[in-house]
């Protein structure tokens, strides 16, 4: 037995037996009816069988056996007949080929020929049919119809995967593999460097459950060009492309309709070779809904590849009219998606999934990437009882005007958001364009943004006015090194009500008293606000941490109202003793009930402000508070932080020192008696 891997270690290992008979052939007539010489003419037999075949990507020879003979006059070979045996089928190949002009007929026929003895990616249903090839003119014809002929090997084998309860990517199975057309070889003075030109007149091709068909596909080789119509059907989504593309121009369509993204999805994580790395890519993202895509671009793929080239290393693009441009449309009615956590380098637990759901999506981009546009509208949502839900819609344009620049101008920016159990959505809309500048270098980012200004809404009557001066914010790409930024700014008319509309320090399961309905805070504590506040922020982190924000009133007046309907008894008393003579008074009153709009003694606010800076490691607080019924205050307070690290954030330390003062006038403690417990009553000064 012949060994082939020990004559040569990168061939397959085999245990051939046989013979192989080869030389001149004596003269006489060959098959093709010349007569040859014994010095022109050659012949060759073979007869052998292989006794340790294999999948050829197990370093294993497929060939159980072969009979073949074949002979040479001096211009034109001849194969009468041969007959290859691999994988309980056969392949009968006949034919004769003239090396001088190219001059080629052939047939093959297969039987029963099973594929994953070829390889093991693919399936086991034996492949029938018939392939022929014949030389019309300068160009070879051919034609070829296989299909699979499903039978008790192909049972066996899904069986065989069935019990080991195998999950991974399924064999590639070929149902049908129909072509015709022809193959155009290049002229003889242009050189085989130039290869040829196929040309797909009609071509389809039905696996893995699913179906690409080809019609006019015309393919140059030595151009390295194409144009022609493809259809492909998967399961839950359908593709059609037409167009024609070349190194430096070209023009298409593209339209891609998902009818079941889950189905899809799904599918292509059992796809042969790519279908395990796409699962672990995945991470257990899944999705449902359908979408629909089209696209049509302008230019040639060889000049996308160098934008994009240019792009990723911080090149200047290549100038000229041939740039790639694409415009293209994404629609998604309903799309749900289920995102994992982030990466821990385990499969995730179907509850650890966040469920995203996309309502109304639309996208539209096109341009280049030297000038771009983008539109988006749509809605998201979080089911559940935490159930959050917000719509976008923003126009804004960019590309990258210079060499490691990029730019992008959001002209028009709307965010409505609404939690599913507060009232009334919040909304924030860009009151002029912002201009975002990104530079990416081999040291890290630098990003920063032009001034601008938005406006708030709540579901409270109120609208705050947000302006900024430009943000800077450098990113190292050196580990251990923090980010810095900078930004200052300032907000008008913050209404101190929406401190409810926010549900800051609202009733809770465990404070909310059976049988009342829940209160939002400044109800809970007795107050009501027409108060309106001005603020700013400064925070520069360049070098040492430099912040600074603050809260002050601007307009309007607190409201203290009055307390419940409980029954309060007041006692005096005097005299001495509790003998004859002794003199008690007691008086009843019942407090007010609800309190009416107009209800509670106004505090008179003059000065209301709060302000917190940060340089170092130290914090420092203050409380300004000044009224004519609610009295004054002047507190500080003062502590110190743990600076960020390359491993954690500024933190506060649970033995960090704390110090402060407090000056307090309350000329009338009563004011604030609406805050006691019920049935109680505060009266004096402090």
């Amino acid at each position: 037995a012949v060994n082939l891997a020990a004559l040569w270690p990168q061939a397959p290992a085999t245990q051939l037996h046989g013979s192989l008979q080869a030389g001149p052939a004596p003269a006489g007539t060959t098959n093709s009816g010349t007569t040859t010489s014994p010095t022109t003419g050659w012949s060759l037999e073979a007869r052998l069988r292989n006794d340790l075949p294999g999948p050829w990507d197990q370093a294993r020879l497929p060939l159980t056996a072969l009979q073949a003979s074949a002979s040479y006059d001096g211009s034109r070979w001849d194969v009468p007949g041969a007959t290859l045996q691999a994988g309980g089928g056969s392949a009968a190949v006949q034919g004769h080929f003239t090396p001088a002009t190219g001059a080629l007929q052939g047939q093959a026929e297969l039987r029963g020929l099973r594929p994953d003895a070829l390889h093991t990616a693919l399936a086991a249903a034996p492949l029938s049919g018939r392939i022929r090839a014949e030389t019309q003119g300068s160009a070879v014809r051919f034609h070829a119809d296989i299909r699979a002929t499903p039978g008790p090997a192909a049972r066996s084998a899904a069986t065989a995967r069935a019990e080991r309860g195998s999950t991974g990517p399924a064999p590639l199975r070929i149902d049908t593999l129909t072509a015709q057309g022809s193959w155009q070889p290049p002229a003889p003075a242009q050189g085989s460097a130039s290869g040829g030109t196929l040309q797909l007149d009609r071509f389809l091709l039905d696996a893995l459950q699913a179906r690409a068909e080809a019609t006019g596909l015309r393919i140059a080789v030595g151009a390295q060009s194409a144009q022609g119509q493809l259809v492909l059907a998967v399961p839950g989504a359908t593709a059609r492309a037409s167009g024609q593309i070349a190194p430096q121009s070209g023009a298409g369509d593209l339209q891609v309709q998902w009818t079941d993204a889950g189905r899809t999805l799904q599918w292509l994580t059992t796809l042969p070779v790519v279908g395990t790395d796409l699962q672990r890519a995945l991470g257990g993202a899944a999705a449902q809904g359908t979408a629909q895509l089209t696209a049509r671009f302008k230019g040639g793929w060889q000049a996308a590849a160098q934008q994009l080239q240019a792009a990723s290393s911080g090149k200047a693009l290549p100038a000229g009219q041939d740039l790639f441009s694409l415009q293209a449309t994404l629609n998604a009615p309903r799309l749900d998606l289920s995102l994992p956590p982030a990466a821990t380098g385990a499969e995730p637990a179907p509850a650890a999934l966040r469920n995203l759901q996309l309502r109304a999506l639309t996208a539209t981009l096109s341009g280049t990437l030297a000038q771009a546009s983008l539109v988006l509208d749509g809605e998201a949502s979080t089911p559940g009882p935490q159930a959050l839900r917000a719509t976008v819609q923003t126009r804004l344009a960019g590309g990258m005007p210079a060499a490691g620049q990029w730019q992008a101008q959001v002209s028009e920016l709307r965010l409505q958001a609404q939690d599913a159990q507060r009232s009334g959505p919040w909304a924030l809309q860009l009151a002029e364009p912002l201009t975002v500048n990104a530079n990416p270098s081999a040291n890290g980012l630098t990003l920063h943004t032009s001034a601008g200004q938005a406006r708030l809404t709540g579901p409270a009557p109120g609208t705050v006015t947000l302006r900024w001066q430009p943000v800077r914010v450098v990113t190292s790409a050196s580990a251990g090194t923090p980010a810095t930024l900078q930004t200052q700014g300032t907000l008008q008319g913050l209404p101190m009500a929406w401190v409810d509309a926010l549900g800051l320090g609202g009733d809770t399961a465990a404070t909310r008293t059976p049988g009342i309905a829940p209160q939002p805070l400044l109800a809970r504590m007795g107050l009501a606000t027409s108060l309106l506040l001005d603020g700013q922020w400064s925070v520069d982190t360049t070098r040492n941490l430099r912040a600074s924000a603050s809260l002050r009133r601007a307009s309007g007046d607190l409201r203290i109202l009055a307390g419940d309907a409980t029954a309060v008894t007041a006692v005096q008393s005097s005299g001495q003793g509790t003998g004859a003579g002794a003199v008690t008074a007691i008086a009843t009153e019942a407090a007010a009930g609800t309190p009416g709009p107009g209800a509670g003694s106004p505090a008179g606010v003059r000065q209301a402000e709060i302000s917190v800076e940060a340089e170092g490691d130290a914090l420092r607080a203050r409380l300004l508070w000044a009224s004519d019924r609610a009295g004054e205050i002047d507190a500080t307070v003062s502590t110190r932080l743990t600076p960020a690290s390359a491993d954690s954030a500024i933190t506060w330390a649970a033995d960090a020192p704390l110090a402060g003062t407090l000056r307090a006038r309350l000329p009338d403690v009563g004011v604030w008696s609406a805050l006691a417990p019920p049935g109680w009553r505060v009266r004096g000064t402090l």
